[in-house]
């Protein structure tokens, strides 16, 4: 959200590129970017050139991971003020939006520029501002109103998605690239917060500010993120849920309600979302690509992995003849422990799954999830369902 002083920050910063006094030398000290949609003012030429080429190839990056085409509406001004008492006073980077004189929108984003530059910011700034003017492309003034930034999660799992952001970091223009802040996610990654055996918790994702964060925070807070991107990308109407989701959030917050309304998948379920969201950090914890199981392997495997060994006393009780094993043994007191193994062991399982199989898999996860909470109730007529298929 923006804060009161951004706002009058932007109006006076926009005033001063009107005029000689301005940040800005002067106003020919401008570069004007292939679409027209970024201009950036610098007395350095090379550097302005340079900030709009990266502009432009990120917006391509994203036009093509949703399959858009490029209809943008509002010009996004970009500042490289290299007077050393900016520097000095101000925070590297800030995000604007204001109305401009001749009565459009403009988004506006100011770099301290008299020093280093961290790369791989510049370019979630840059990310932040397309996405910040996506947003708001079809309201024709912001005047009076709170505007929304685009939520933080989104904007780490895109700059992780998009294809030439290693290029980006090889490449810095402001003489520091740094790597320790890269985007890059190894499949160890993933496969820690699976080990974990904690299940990814959505307010903890969505309230999260990644601006502070440490080098490791970060990189599990971006791997559990994309992972979640991913999987919305990877249902029906991935792709224009999320630009759908985007959208909205000129008109409300980038709450949970509103992920979960926008995300269809999950059937506005925060439950089968979260399941999603898991399944896809084991397939991303694969350390190599390895081939599909066939149907008679998965089938094998499948079985075994839900085979339990019922106590001597569980075996000596009468049951229902129709009773499952899986039901019995949950009312084993050290049942949770290996249900939650057995959990772990599907979710490495539907990574080799049969495709076929998958299904069958990702809902017994789903099952064996609620055995190990210890909900019963219904989990017997789901086995049954399940062994019936």
């Amino acid at each position: 959200m923006a804060r009161p002083w951004q706002a009058v920050a932007a109006i006076i910063i926009a005033g001063l590129l009107l005029t000689e006094g301005g940040f800005a030398e002067k106003i020919s000290d401008r570069t004007t970017s292939s679409s027209g949609q970024f201009i950036v003012f610098s007395a350095d030429q090379r550097r302005a050139g340079a900030v709009a080429k990266r502009a432009e190839e990120i917006k391509q990056d994203l036009l093509r991971l949703f399959n858009i085409q490029d209809n943008w509406k509002h010009i996004v001004l970009i500042q490289l003020i290299e007077r050393e008492i900016y520097h000095k006073s101000s925070a590297p980077f800030l995000l604007t939006m204001h109305d401009s004189v001749d009565g459009t929108i403009r988004v506006q984003l100011d770099i301290a520029a008299a020093g280093p530059v961290d790369t791989a910011n510049l370019v979630r700034e840059i990310l932040r501002g397309i996405l910040l003017e996506m947003i708001y492309r079809k309201d024709e003034s912001i005047a009076g109103k709170i505007y929304q930034y685009p939520p933080n999660w989104l904007v780490e799992a895109l700059l992780t998605m998009l294809k030439s952001q290693d290029e980006h970091l090889d490449a810095p223009i402001f003489g520091l690239s740094d790597k320790t802040n890269a985007t890059k996610i190894d499949a160890p990654v993933f496969g820690q917060l699976i080990k974990s055996g904690d299940t990814p918790k959505l307010n903890d994702l969505l309230d999260k500010k990644s601006t502070h964060m440490d080098a490791t925070t970060r990189l599990i807070y971006r791997a559990q993120a994309v992972a979640l991107l991913r999987a919305w990308l990877e249902t029906a109407k991935g792709k224009q849920e999320v630009l759908n989701y985007l959208l909205r959030i000129s008109r409300t917050e980038a709450s949970r309600e509103l992920l979960l309304a926008c995300f269809t998948a999950s059937g506005g379920s925060e439950t089968k979302l979260v399941r999603l969201w898991t399944l896809a950090l084991a397939r991303y914890s694969a350390t190599d690509r390895m081939e599909s199981f066939s149907v008679e392997e998965t089938e094998k495997s499948l079985a075994k992995t839900l085979t339990v060994s019922l106590p001597v006393t569980a075996q000596k009780k009468e049951k229902s003849p129709k009773e499952n094993a899986l039901i019995t043994f949950a009312h084993n007191k050290d049942s949770k422990i290996t249900f939650q193994q057995m959990q772990a062991d599907l979710l490495r399982l539907n990574i080799r799954a049969h495709p076929l199989y998958r299904p069958i898999v990702q809902e017994y996860v789903a099952i064996i999830g609620n055995l190990a909470r210890g909900k019963l109730r219904k989990m017997e007529k789901s086995i049954e369902e399940m062994e019936s298929a």
